[in-house]
């Protein structure tokens, strides 16, 4: 029996049964062949994975950037590109315009114009860096240019020896790669289609088969499609939760096996063992079906919108239909059925609020006290002390129920928030006189429809634009450009995604102007979504929680050896053994800290609930702890110290103009050729600090509006010109200033972090005057 009960059987069940469940589960889902069974075993210990660059992409080829050559021509040289690579002509790599069929040569405006073809990515590689981040494991390849917008998914590039980039770096690269890991400490689990001494040299090795190649024997594990890869590495996390538990549970059944062994005590010690055996075939078993039954994302789209004209991108896409058009029903039946429906989502509420709360309640109960403190109860309700155990369980789950509940109404308020923070969607059907928008929540858009945009707004989705207006999109969110981005209708093949402007994508603010646009991506699938689906994710843990781990790790050897001495001394003193035990472990149960969690928590609801009334709301209870502890804090400007508006805060004249006539003639330019103020938001800016002053009749006046390629606006009345924009436009039409003089007071403005904007104005002939008005100005 001593025998039987040192032995860990929970470790071994709970791992095996995991791999043999995983294992068959992606036979059956991904047809995958596992060649050594003991990779599978393996998995809890991977920390980095090293991707092959050539399992991201396809064999299709693509033109995905064009440089030197002049907007105008873009579309043509595209278009010569394209046909090439589908006449098998051209190649992955740079290509110069003279290696292009046709006369292009005109097109480009330095030598080194040229375009560049690669393999287009998976339609799963994105999701499947996105899945090794979540896994918690550090993401390593070999720098390539075919790698292109996936870069910023990867921890760390090893630079590469350059020899067929396109087609995945060489096997000698990655094999370098994995041994310079694997001498620092990590272990290596390589996805590979094609470097068999790479994956012969990983930690775990997985094989992607690719058609017309030779499946790459010396991996651990064939998958057929990066599905499969998907899968195992959404396997890492819980092959590491696996092995943790059985480790935990083997520990207890032991403790709680020998102690059953002592005299008095009723009950068999290898009982614990055996039932401790069958939790860890159970827990291997559910956390590897959850893995099984897990959905595989989505496919990135693979159609490149911004290289189509609108009518090519209209055909692809599905026709709009309206949530009206789908499932119609009558009213009188709508009315007929609004009882069921609303007795069924009534009768639905509390299944669901038990289903979150077991769920934030196994959330609070795994730190590293819950096993401790388990294990401690029932030793004590086993040697005859269920007060113990009963209280020593009270505070474990009181202070999970409490913590709980916390998270629950954090989350439900959250998710009130956000759906109250969503940005609205204006979908459009119809058109001519029959055009009508509707106000919807972007969560009800679907691919196809057809969205209006305007100035102030957040745009819901990505989409292509139809019709442009003026419009002028802040992006900074998304590519980390400051400046607004003027957008058109044109294609944009070739460019990346700072450039592409006949698109618009969701999370984006548009500062100026109206559009029209057609959705090509929703939710998490629009680039906002994918970007930060492969951005380094994971919450990391503060305050007592983040301790909890060293603190058991210093505590457990104190109150075990508390425990055990107090049980030599009884020993010695001739209490018998079993006494001497009970009071053993009833020593290392209260050495334990099981009401500093409690007592925390507490605080931190009484600190949340202050908060609340100060309308912060707090989702985590356990952040108010590390509120304590900050000494630096970082502010975001924009919208947060700001109002994300602009304001007039200085006017600096020259010595023979007034004040009041510089604001007046900048407000004269800041409207829009009807006469209504401009969107833009200088001129809203400008306009509001110049509203308590009289600007004259709009109707004597024409107007030249800002936009995109003309930086400044003006307006005519007469033969008097008012002119506003940028300085180095404005000043280079005023040749009697002093230019040096002006510009340091420019220097002088931007070096206080201002927006300056140049005014000038001048008194033109009648012939100029009537010449500007048949033009329209």
């Amino acid at each position: 029996d001593a025998v039987l009960v040192a032995a860990p059987k929970a470790t071994r069940t709970a791992r095996e049964t995991f791999a043999a469940t995983l294992g068959r589960g992606l036979a059956d889902r991904h047809g995958a062949l596992t060649l050594r069974p003991g990779a599978l075993r393996c998995l809890d210990r991977v920390d980095t994975v090293v991707m092959d660059p050539s399992i991201l992409q396809t064999a299709e080829l693509r033109v995905s950037r064009i440089r030197g050559v002049r907007d105008a021509d873009r579309t043509k040289v595209w278009e010569a590109a394209r046909s090439a690579v589908d006449r098998e002509e051209l190649g992955p790599g740079w290509h110069l315009l003279a290696d292009l069929p046709g006369d292009l040569d005109a097109a480009g405006e330095h030598e080194d114009a040229a375009v560049f073809v690669t393999p287009a990515h998976h339609p799963l590689a994105a999701a499947v860096l996105a899945q090794a981040r979540t896994s918690g494991v550090a993401v390593v390849s070999v720098d390539t240019e075919s790698l292109g917008s996936l870069r910023s998914a990867f921890d760390d590039l090893h630079p590469s020896s350059g020899a067929g980039e396109f087609r995945g770096p060489p096997d000698r690269d990655l094999r370098d790669t994995v041994v310079h890991l694997q001498a620092e400490g990590a272990t290596v689990a390589v996805v590979a289609a094609g470097a068999p001494s790479a994956l012969a040299s990983a930690d775990v090795g997985v094989g992607v088969l690719v058609d017309g190649a030779a499946p790459p024997w010396p991996a651990d594990v064939l998958v057929d499609d990066l599905a499969g890869v998907w899968r195992i590495l959404r396997a890492l996390p819980d092959a590491r939760t696996a092995s943790r538990r059985g480790v935990e549970i083997a520990t207890a059944a032991s403790v709680l096996g020998a102690l059953l062994m002592l005299p008095g005590v009723r009950g068999r010690g290898p009982g614990p063992i055996t039932a401790g055996a069958a939790a860890g075939l159970w827990t291997g078993h559910s956390l590897a079906r959850r893995v099984i039954n897990a959905s595989v994302p989505p496919s990135a789209p693979v159609h490149a919108w911004h290289e189509m004209p609108v009518e090519e991108v209209r055909r692809l896409l599905p026709a709009q239909e309206g949530d009206g058009d789908i499932g119609a029903r009558p009213r009188a039946l709508d009315w007929a059925l609004a009882p069921l429906e609303w007795g069924s989502s009534l009768a639905a509420w509390p299944v669901a609020l038990v289903w979150d709360f077991g769920r934030a309640m196994r959330t609070e109960l795994s730190d590293p006290l819950t096993p401790i403190l388990a294990t401690g109860s029932a030793a004590s309700a086993l040697l005859g002390s269920p007060i113990d155990a009963v209280l020593v369980g009270s505070v474990l789950t009181g202070n999970a129920a409490l913590s709980a509940v916390q998270r629950l109404h954090a989350e439900r308020l959250l998710s009130r928030l956000l759906a109250a923070g969503d940005p609205p969607a204006h979908r459009v059907s119809g058109s001519g006189q029959e055009r009508v928008s509707e106000r919807v929540e972007a969560s009800r858009l679907r691919i196809g429809d057809v969205i209006e945009i305007g100035p102030g707004e957040v745009v819901p989705a990505d989409g292509r634009l139809i019709e442009v207006s003026g419009v002028e999109v802040d992006e900074s969110s998304l590519t980390g450009e400051s400046l607004p981005v003027a957008k058109q209708t044109s294609p944009t093949p070739g460019a990346p995604l700072s450039e592409r402007s006949c698109m618009v994508f969701g999370g984006s603010t548009v500062l100026t102007g109206t559009a029209t646009a057609v959705v090509t991506a929703v939710g998490e699938a629009t680039e906002a979504g994918r970007a930060g689906a492969i951005s380094p994710t994971g919450a990391s843990h503060v305050g007592l929680q983040a301790q909890l781990r060293s603190l058991t790790d210093r505590v457990l050897p104190v109150s075990v050896g508390g425990g055990a001495l107090v049980t030599a001394v009884g020993f010695l003193r001739g209490t018998g053994l079993r006494q001497a035990v009970t009071s053993g472990v009833a020593v290392a149960v209260a050495a334990v800290p099981e009401g500093l969690p409690l007592v925390a928590t507490l605080a931190q609801q009484a600190a949340a609930r202050r908060l609340t009334k100060s309308n912060a709301l707090v989702r985590a209870p356990r952040s108010v702890e590390a509120l304590g502890r900050v000494d630096v804090v970082c502010f975001d400007k924009t919208g947060t110290l700001s109002e994300n508006r602009l304001r007039v805060i200085r006017v600096v004249p020259e010595p023979a103009v007034d004040h009041d006539e510089l604001l007046m003639c900048a407000a004269r330019s800041a409207v829009t050729p009807d006469g209504r103020p401009a969107d833009h938001a200088t001129d809203v800016a400008i306009a509001e600090a110049a509203q308590q002053l009289d600007c004259g009749d709009e109707a004597q006046w024409s107007y030249l509006p800002f936009r995109s390629g003309r930086p400044y606006s003006a307006a005519l009345s007469g033969t008097h010109l008012c002119l506003k924009g940028a300085p180095e436009t404005v000043l280079a039409a005023c040749p009697d200033i002093d230019d040096d003089e002006v510009q340091s007071r420019v220097l002088a403005m931007a070096a206080d972090g201002l927006r300056v904007i140049a005014v000038a104005r001048r008194t033109v002939t009648a012939f100029q005057a009537r010449r500007a008005a048949d033009d329209g100005a």
